[in-house]
């Protein structure tokens, strides 16, 4: 149901659907629906995957494998790998938990297909994102042709010879995976600011702004960015020059380095950790009972 709900919602979004049986005066909460949907996404494959690798019927496991490729597909297509990526992992972790093991094939197999896809995203985005810097949705039926596209982009990227073509050069790639999920760079970097540039701490600025950004967007139409926290570490710390370079590109930094950002070397960890550690602590203490698929069981899942 879960995922049947994510789905749902990228469907609509590519058929024109959705804008035609919602209201002018809703169409602002689009962004709110894509959320949650996306969250519900991730949930339904954490427990759909759980089901599975305790034991379920061909037509169930069927269901499941099906409803999770159809959802990575559409939303692979908004050139945003950053939701696919949620999924995967909760498919990842609802396997490990059910099944007490890593579930090898199946990572390697998504590792690949992402990985591969990273190599052609900026120039994708290039061509296909509107110019407001937000994904244009393509047609159900462009999609196979879409998807056509990118492959060729990224074989080019990462197999011809030749430096310069009509998406760009080779300088114009994606990032390896790897950099992706790669944050010690943001932590020397932010360590080097601080020791040899006399940069500040930021004392906490960046915490400061969560609270303003769990307002939702049509309650508050001009409220921050929600990568407003990086934006003021990227320009404070000079790894971005300008707040137009911040919108074209985000700049993730991790946990870790913001913490170091704000509190320093030793105190910005120590914090964050015992931070982090009271909050989820509170948490499975107060779940601890709860039956996994319960109301409240469900809900505790969304926190996490």
């Amino acid at each position: 149901l879960m995922l049947s709900v994510t789905a749902a919602f990228q469907i609509s979004l590519r058929t024109g659907f959705l804008y035609d049986i919602m209201p002018n005066s809703l169409v602002f909460a689009t962004p709110v629906l894509r959320s949650i949907t996306n969250a519900a996404g991730v949930l339904g494959g954490l427990i759909g995957a759980m089901m599975v690798g305790r034991g379920a019927s061909f037509m169930q496991v069927l269901l499941y494998w099906g409803l999770v490729l159809i959802c990575a597909i559409l939303l692979i297509a908004d050139v945003l790998l950053s939701g696919v990526s949620g999924l995967t992992i909760a498919v990842v972790l609802g396997l490990f938990f059910s099944r007490g093991r890593v579930p090898w094939k199946f990572l390697l197999v998504a590792f690949l297909i992402l990985g591969f896809f990273n190599q052609g995203k900026f120039a994708m985005r290039a061509k296909y994102w509107g110019e407001n810097g937000l994904p244009r949705s393509e047609s159900i039926l462009q999609l196979p042709s879409f998807f056509a596209e990118w492959a060729e982009v990224s074989s080019w990227y990462l197999f011809s010879t030749d430096e310069r073509s009509t998406w760009g050069t080779k300088s114009d790639r994606g990032q390896a995976i790897t950099d992706r999920v790669n944050n010690l760079q943001n932590l020397t970097f932010v360590l080097t600011a601080i020791e040899r540039g006399n940069k500040r701490l930021l004392m906490g600025e960046t915490y400061s702004l969560i609270p303003k950004l769990l307002v939702p967007r049509f309650l508050w139409p001009n409220k921050p960015r929600a990568h407003e926290g990086q934006v003021l570490l990227n320009l404070h710390f000079g790894r971005q020059t300008t707040l137009e370079a911040t919108r074209e590109t985000y700049i993730a930094w991790g946990l870790v380095a913001e913490s170091v950002g704000n509190f320093g070397w030793f105190f910005g960890p120590v914090l964050l950790g015992l931070v982090l550690g009271w909050v989820i602590g509170r948490i499975e203490s107060w779940s601890l009972r709860l039956r996994l698929f319960s109301v409240d069981g469900i809900l505790v899942k969304v926190i996490m």
